[in-house]
């Protein structure tokens, strides 16, 4: 028989009745039947809920962080673009941005090493909210975007408006030559 050496048991939770965890399940789970890119995200979150499931920190951590490269890096382990992607989804994204640089390396500590980490319960936690946000923004546009690839396209965008401006304006003298061209 199969058994779990680090099994603990685990207080299940129930949530009440007037609580909004229905509510939102719900809706989160009627956008994301929307959403042309349901199954990786489906599997991104069950992933993410199995490493949550972890009771070692370290490979709790670790197993997150493959829940969030295979929503934002699919193909490729590409950690520069991981970082900027996540970081551009909130506001201070330079701040979020030192904080998954951390975590990157924190990542390839592990990785590299085989001691224990003390801090990997904490960064599990950081690393958690990034992949919500994540999670919740591929949600929230599923009907948006046309596939997974266009939502990173997405967020591989310039996150201040005079960059964004620049780059509008460029697109359009671009669409001006291509038009002259084809006549």
């Amino acid at each position: 028989t199969w058994f779990e050496h680090n099994y603990t048991p685990a207080k299940q939770y129930k949530p009440k009745k007037d609580a909004p965890y229905r509510h939102n399940t719900r809706v989160m789970l009627h956008r994301l039947a929307k959403a042309s890119y349901k199954i990786q995200v489906s599997d991104s979150i069950v992933s993410y809920v199995r490493a949550l499931d972890e009771p070692d920190p370290s490979a709790a951590f670790l197993r997150l962080w493959t829940a969030l490269e295979s929503l934002v890096t699919p193909s490729q382990a590409n950690y520069d673009l991981l970082v900027k992607r996540c970081s551009f989804l909130f506001a201070d994204h330079e701040y979020q941005q030192q904080i998954l640089e951390h975590l990157r390396e924190f990542r390839n500590s592990i990785v590299h090493t085989s001691k224990e980490h003390v801090e990997a319960r904490t960064n599990c936690f950081y690393l958690q909210i990034f992949f919500r946000a994540l999670v919740w923004f591929l949600i929230n546009n599923g009907t948006y975007f046309r596939s997974l690839s266009e939502a990173n396209e997405f967020l591989d965008l310039p996150n201040d408006h005079e960059s964004i401006t620049a780059r509008i304006r460029l697109l359009r003298k671009a669409k001006r030559f291509t038009t002259l061209d084809e006549t």
